[in-house]
């Protein structure tokens, strides 16, 4: 009983209750700090992008940029939890660093999909409903017709002969007939 007793005074004692207390607090005051940079970069995206894009594109590109800081501001909220509970985060990190590598390469291509999405959005080069000829870069034969559906990696033409998926980052350029010069 007394071993028992003495293992509690010591897990109990003022000290460490003192150390806990400021542990708790220093991570609730972390989080709280995060939270609210979280929502304040999130307001400004949304403002920034409702300023420059037009229409429909505008939710899903703050939807894409949204989720983007979401995992990023989680991905920090967690290492400085980690940091402040005491735990050495270099192997992790290097761990992570390596497995990042490996899954950039095999996904070159998405991300070369969707970055050049993004940018055929804000620059609006077309929007659903406009009649457009896809010139490719990939060797495949241009593709004229109606767009019926745009997302981040692929934009789809719809003509007479049947409806195609363009991935975006194969696309060469784009000649909307539906614009007219000003």
């Amino acid at each position: 009983m007394d071993k028992i007793s003495g293992i509690l005074s010591a897990i109990f004692s003022v000290d460490n209750i003192i150390l806990l207390t400021q542990k708790i607090f220093s991570l609730v005051l972390i989080g709280v700090f995060i939270y609210v940079t979280y929502k304040m970069i999130s307001y400004s995206i949304r403002k920034l992008l409702k300023e420059r894009s037009k229409g429909r594109h505008m939710e899903m590109l703050v939807s894409f940029a949204q989720s983007t800081l979401l995992y990023l501001t989680f991905f920090i909220f967690i290492v400085t939890i980690l940091q402040e509970l005491g735990i050495n985060l270099t192997a992790i990190l290097a761990s992570a660093g390596v497995v990042g590598l490996a899954v950039s390469f095999g996904a070159q291509t998405m991300i070369k999909d969707v970055i050049a999405g993004i940018f055929i959005i804000i620059e609006d080069q077309c929007t659903i409903g406009d009649e457009v000829e896809i010139v490719n870069n990939i060797g495949k034969p241009d593709i004229k017709g109606k767009v019926s559906e745009m997302n981040l990696r692929t934009t789809v033409i719809t003509n007479e002969n049947g409806i195609y998926t363009v991935p975006n980052g194969s696309i060469g350029y784009i000649s909307n007939f539906s614009r007219k010069k000003k």
